[in-house]
């Protein structure tokens, strides 16, 4: 019974949540959504419906809802930007086409030039992307956020806590004294550490390009996560002849002379957001991937480490 209870009041709670914002445009479908979950309540109760059966019933229901929250969102928006929605949160999802719409008008306003850049790792205060959460958690009404920093093994070492907006400001100002790393430019070897982050991994190489000489110079990845990187809908690759809307690939500039990717737990779908290329070599085993430096470079190297370059900027 406790799992039915959990998932009749979380479904009940989104289409209350859908029936406070909606208006007048599918008020009677959220009504009536709200009226079949009545029904199999009841039915359940008088054992009409099976244990066996109710949970997919419930899972339909609920996919309805969360796609009826996404168009009270998407009606509340403005005409000209439909896309002012980053992420809902609090057990509802955003329809597919409105998270693409808002991530693609955002890399393509990164890619404009500016006197002072509004996006990027550190960058706060005018940054439009944290006004586009901002506003979906006041419509969708999170009450808390628990944001923690860590430090370089990974141990977190700090924690904000309380209403969202007033606790992520204070963990961002944390964190951008705690995560700021001195610029650097002229070594032979960069070691970027993402621990076992199963998402977009290949974020870490970042900040490690920039560090390399440019006369040429090797990088090591580490991504250690056991499962490998996670399903991707938005950004992912599905093999050679099926992409994604917004497919992230890693490139490899001309002055990396090798790029190797490091896990003991390597997995084919992780490959797809690294650019195929001769000078990127996987391995799983850390002694070959010291072995393979040592044979790349016979004298004296300068080395940076970036113990967690997912999360560290320069600046």
């Amino acid at each position: 019974m406790c799992m039915w209870d959990d998932s009749r009041n979380l479904i009940l709670k989104v289409i209350q949540k859908n029936i406070s914002l909606a208006g007048n445009a599918n008020l009677q479908e959220l009504k009536d959504m709200r009226q079949r979950l009545f029904v199999i309540e009841n039915d359940f109760a008088r054992g009409e419906t099976a244990d066996e059966t109710i949970f997919p019933v419930l899972d339909t229901l609920m996919c309805e809802a969360c796609k009826e929250f996404s168009k009270s969102l998407v009606q509340l928006s403005n005409p000209q930007d439909a896309s002012d929605f980053q992420k809902s949160m609090n057990d509802v999802s955003n329809s597919f086409d409105t998270i693409e719409s808002n991530h693609r008008a955002a890399s393509e306003d990164m890619k404009k030039p500016r006197e002072r850049p509004v996006m990027g790792m550190g960058l706060h205060d005018d940054n439009p992307m944290r006004f586009d959460i901002e506003e979906a958690l006041a419509m969708v009404g999170l009450d808390v956020l628990i944001n923690s920093i860590v430090n370089t093994w990974g141990e977190t070492v700090a924690v904000f806590t309380g209403e969202p907006t007033a606790t992520y400001a204070a963990a961002v100002q944390e964190a951008k004294a705690n995560y700021l790393t001195p610029l650097t430019g002229d070594k032979d070897i960069v070691i970027a550490n993402t621990f076992a982050k199963a998402n977009e991994a290949n974020i870490g190489v970042a900040i490690a390009y920039p560090a390399l000489k440019q006369s040429g110079g090797d990088v090591v990845l580490i991504t250690n996560s056991p499962d490998g990187q996670v399903t991707h809908y938005l950004m992912g690759n599905f093999g050679r002849m099926t992409t994604t809307p917004l497919r992230i690939v890693t490139e490899i500039p001309p002055f990396v002379n090798h790029l190797i990717v490091y896990s003991e737990y390597p997995d084919i779908a992780g490959m797809g957001y690294i650019g195929e290329s001769g000078r990127v070599l996987y391995m799983d085993n850390w002694d070959d991937v010291l072995r393979t430096l040592q044979q790349f470079h016979r004298d004296e190297v300068k080395v940076a480490v970036y113990p967690s370059s997912e999360i560290q900027y320069c600046a």
